[in-house]
C-alpha cells in the first residue's frame, strides 16, 4: 500500500554537480560519461541515537503445508486521498541507456521450467537460465517479492506465498494472512528475504490492518524450510496503518522499517537480535526508534557479507541528498545505537506514469510508477547500492519518462561513488530491485513498458560493480496485454507494483540469482514471473 507524503528535506552541505569528460558513442548518439564520481565526506553526521526497548514477542508456530491455499478477494480497495506525488524536471545529465535483449520461451512439460532461447543481438554479458510462471494473485497491486534458499526458491504475492524447487517446479501454495494471523486473506505489503549466514528466510507483513486510518500489526515469520513450521513474532502493534514495512538483514541483527499514517509518515524504526529469532526464542529483545518526520520511507539494506554494522538508506521525496544509517550493537547483548551521514545526491522526483500499446481503436490507461522513494537497497563488503523510481530524459529520447535511479554507496569511505538513471529510450522502466553477486556484479529486476510493448519483467546486470555508458537487460518475458482495472474497480485504478523481487542463490553466489517480476495481462489482471539468470 502507498500513501503520498509531504516530506521533510535534510539540509544539505553541498551541491554536485556531475560533469565529465566527452561522451562516448552508443548507436549513433553521444551519451556522457560522467557517471562516475566521487563525493568526498559529508560532514553531516550524527553519532550514537539511543532507542528505546521493544522487544518482538512469539505469537504463533505454524506449519506451512497445513495452511489453506491462497483465497480469492476483491482486487482493490480504495485508500484514503492524501497528497498527489510532484512531478518535476526530468534529470538529463548522469542518465544511462538500457541495451535490452529479448527472450522467447521454449515450452516444456507443465509445472517445469521452460527452456529460453534468444533473438536479437546478445548485447548483456549474463544469460537467462530459465523462466517459471509466477503467482497471479487478483490484488492491486501484487507487492512482488522473492527469497531464495540453498533448496527452494520463494515467492509473496500479496496474500499469497508460493515454494518452487530450483528447477521451477511448484511444491507448495499458501495463504499468508492464515500464517501471519490465522485469518485467510488478511493482510498485505509482504517482505522476504533468505540469510545465508543463519540458513533461515525472515519474512515481514501487515497481518491485520482497518482502513483508513485504523489500527494494524506488523509481523515477522521466521523459518529454516519453508514448506515446514515457520515462527511467527509480533514485532509492532500501534494504532495507526504502518504501511510498506521493509526488511533488512546483518551479521547479528534484523532491520526493519516502516511508515506511519500509511506513508504520511513519520518513520519507525526497529533492530531485533537474530540470534534469538534463529533460536526460537519466546521473546526476542529489540530496540526501536522514532517517529520521526525527518527520515520517510528507510529501506534495511540485506546484507550478504558478514558484518555486526546493519546499514539502511532513506531519500526524501524530491530531495538532494541520501541519509546512510549505520546501526551498532545487539539488543539485548550490547548498547544498540545508529549513526546518520547524509551525503548529496542528484535532486529526485516523481516519475511520469508508464505508457502501454492502444488498441487498434481507443487508449489504453497509463500505468502508476509511484513516487521517487528508494526501494531496494543491499549490502557487501563495503559497499552499498540502493534504487528507486525517478524521472528522466535521455539526449536522444523525445520524452520525460520513469527511470531507475541506481545509487552506489561506499560505507568505508562513506561516500557516493556513482548516481546515475537508467532508462528505457522510448519507454518506461520501474520498481527496482537490487543484488550482488559474489563476483560483486550488480543486478537489477524492474518492469518496462512503451506504447509498442506490454508491460514486462526485465532484468539488467553491472558487471564488478560498474555501470558505464549502457546498462545490458534482458526482458525475460513480455506481457500480453494492456492492464486495464475499469471493468473492475470504480473509480479505476492504475496501480502497478510496488516493488519487485531479486535474490542471489546461496550455494551458487558467483553463478546464479532470481528475479520475480510484474507484467501485463488484458483487462483486469497482471501476472508475475520468475527468473533465473547468470554470468
Amino acid at each position: 500500500m502507498r500513501r503520498w507524503v509531504r516530506s521533510t528535506v535534510l539540509p544539505l552541505v553541498s551541491v554536485v554537480a556531475l560533469v565529465g569528460a566527452p561522451g562516448t558513442t552508443f548507436g549513433t548518439a553521444t551519451l556522457s560519461s560522467a557517471l562516475v564520481r566521487s563525493v568526498p565526506k559529508v560532514p553531516l553526521h550524527t553519532e550514537g541515537i539511543p532507542g528505546e526497548p521493544s522487544p518482538a514477542v512469539l505469537v504463533r508456530v505454524v506449519h506451512a503445508r497445513r495452511l489453506p491455499r491462497p483465497i480469492a478477494h476483491p482486487p482493490y480497495i480504495p485508500e484514503p486521498t492524501e497528497t498527489q506525488p510532484v512531478t518535476g524536471p526530468p534529470r538529463t545529465t548522469g542518465v544511462v541507456a538500457l541495451r535490452t535483449r529479448k527472450e522467447f520461451r521454449i515450452a516444456v512439460a507443465p509445472g517445469a521450467a521452460n527452456r529460453v532461447g534468444t533473438s536479437g543481438p546478445r548485447l548483456p554479458a549474463f544469460t537467462e537460465a530459465s523462466s517459471v510462471p509466477g503467482l497471479g494473485d487478483r490484488g492491486i497491486p501484487p507487492d512482488t517479492q522473492l527469497a531464495v534458499g540453498p533448496k527452494y526458491v520463494v515467492e509473496f504475492v500479496n496474500t499469497s506465498g508460493e515454494v518452487f524447487t530450483h528447477s521451477g517446479t511448484s511444491v507448495l501454495t499458501f495463504d499468508l494472512g492464515s500464517l501471519f494471523s490465522g485469518v485467510p486473506g488478511q493482510g498485505g505489503d509482504p517482505k522476504i528475504v533468505y540469510d545465508a549466514g543463519s540458513g533461515r528466510f525472515f519474512a515481514s507483513y501487515i497481518s491485520s490492518f482497518v482502513r483508513p486510518d485504523g489500527a494494524s500489526e506488523v509481523d515477522l515469520a521466521v523459518t529454516n524450510n519453508p514448506t515446514g513450521t515457520w515462527d511467527v513474532y509480533d514485532v509492532h502493534n500501534e494504532g495507526v496503518l504502518q504501511d510498506q514495512p521493509k526488511l533488512g538483514v546483518s551479521s547479528d541483527k534484523i532491520t526493519m522499517a516502516w511508515n506511519d499514517n500509511g506513508n504520511s509518515g513519520p518513520e519507525e524504526i526497529k533492530v531485533i537480535q537474530k540470534a534469538a529469532l534463529v533460536a526460537d526464542a519466546s521473546s526476542a529483545p529489540g530496540v526501536i526508534w522514532g517517529p520521526y518526520s525527518s527520515r520517510l520511507n528507510v529501506v534495511p539494506a540485506v546484507q550478504l557479507s558478514q558484518s555486526t554494522t546493519a546499514y539502511a538508506v532513506y531519500h526524501n521525496y524530491n530531495s538532494s541528498s541520501v541519509g546512510l544509517l549505520s546501526f551498532t550493537g545487539a539488543p539485548g547483548i550490547s548498547s544498540t545505537t545508529f549513526t546518520e551521514t547524509d551525503m548529496p545526491v542528484a535532486s529526485t522526483s516523481s516519475p511520469p506514469a508508464a505508457v502501454q500499446p492502444a488498441p487498434p481503436r481507443g487508449t489504453s490507461p497509463t500505468l502508476d510508477t509511484g513516487d521517487d522513494r528508494l526501494e531496494s537497497a543491499a549490502w557487501e563488503s563495503g559497499d552499498l547500492w540502493a534504487a528507486g523510481n525517478d524521472v528522466c530524459q535521455y539526449q536522444t529520447d523525445k520524452a520525460a519518462r520513469a527511470c531507475l535511479r541506481v545509487i552506489h554507496i561506499s560505507t568505508s569511505q562513506m561516500s557516493v561513488i556513482q548516481d546515475v538513471d537508467i532508462t528505457m529510450v522510448g519507454g518506461d522502466v520501474m520498481y527496482p530491485a537490487v543484488t550482488l553477486d559474489a563476483r560483486k556484479d550488480l543486478w537489477i529486476a524492474f518492469s518496462s513498458s512503451s506504447t509498442t510493448q506490454f508491460a514486462s519483467s526485465e532484468v539488467a546486470e553491472a558487471p564488478g560493480e560498474k555501470i558505464g555508458a549502457s546498462i545490458g537487460a534482458i526482458i525475460y518475458h513480455f506481457g500480453s496485454g494492456a492492464i486495464n482495472y475499469s471493468s473492475c474497480t470504480t473509480p479505476p485504478a492504475t496501480r502497478f507494483g510496488d516493488y519487485s523481487g531479486i535474490g542471489v542463490d546461496p550455494a551458487i553466489r558467483d553463478n546464479s540469482i532470481w528475479a520475480a517480476t510484474e507484467f501485463g495481462v488484458a483487462g483486469c489482471g497482471s501476472g508475475t514471473e520468475l527468473g533465473s539468470f547468470a554470468p
